[in-house]
């Protein structure tokens, strides 16, 4: 995954815009979001959180905007706040705050219990956006393998063990990630990791003989790997003819 910063700024100052239209930025108000979904609810209907999350996630992930978010700055010190400011600590957080001259006032003559709720679905979103791109940060899309009968992409992950490889079936990636956004957290449904690219491939061999897969690698260093295996094994068939194809391929 591409490193991706979650550029945040929180301003006293009512928008009234779409949440989503803008081409670099996604607003997010009380009054402008409930004219797109009435967000009010989203504790008691999940999928009201899911719809609103879903797409925050796209502007951000796909079309990297930052995110201007209603606070009421002037009286900032909520627990929800506090939430908020440690999302800063995060390297790929970066956090403003924005304190107009001029108030509409409108913003402070919501309900508190209203702007209670808005400040949850705040904390609530944000955060696991966050947490989000900090997981998807952490995996690098290595390259396929397919043949007649199964396709799988493959990743490889630093975390506190050092370098591992991972691998998904293709059909089961794709539909994930064209779901909700919030699915696209790839650490979560990769359930087996292997400590080098061998052991990975040994995995792989499973599902069929790795010389009847056409491999595709981003890393020319793991496709060399890749092919040594299987010369390593004393496979029958035209190595150079594979790694043509492959070669052309990339």
């Amino acid at each position: 995954m591409k490193n991706l910063t979650l550029d945040l700024v929180f301003s006293d100052q009512l928008f009234g815009k779409h949440p989503f239209t803008d081409s670099t930025t996604v607003y997010l108000d009380p009054v402008g979001l409930y004219e797109w979904t009435d967000w009010t609810e989203f504790e008691e209907q999940p999928d009201v959180l899911n719809k609103i999350y879903g797409q925050l996630f796209d502007e951000v992930v796909l079309n990297q905007k930052k995110v201007v978010c209603f606070w009421p700055l002037t009286n900032p010190g909520t627990q929800f706040w506090f939430e908020m400011l440690s999302l800063s600590a995060l390297p790929h957080v970066s956090l403003h705050t924005v304190l107009t001259d001029v108030r509409t006032g409108l913003g402070y003559d919501l309900d508190p219990k209203i702007l209670s709720i808005w400040q949850d679905l705040l904390t609530t979103m944000l955060g696991s956006l966050a947490e989000d791109l900090s997981i998807n940060q952490q995996f690098e899309e290595i390259g396929t393998l397919s043949s007649a009968t199964h396709s799988f992409v493959l990743f490889r992950t630093e975390n506190q063990s050092g370098t591992q490889y991972g691998f998904e079936d293709i059909h089961t990636f794709e539909a994930r990630v064209d779901g909700m956004g919030d699915t696209m957290e790839l650490g979560t449904f990769i359930t087996h990791y292997y400590d080098t690219i061998e052991e990975m491939l040994g995995a792989l061999s499973n599902f069929g003989d790795l010389s009847d897969f056409s491999p595709e690698f981003y890393d020319k260093g793991l496709e060399k790997q890749f092919f040594k295996l299987l010369l390593s094994e004393n496979k029958p068939l035209n190595l150079i003819q594979k790694w043509l194809v492959s070669y052309s391929l990339n």
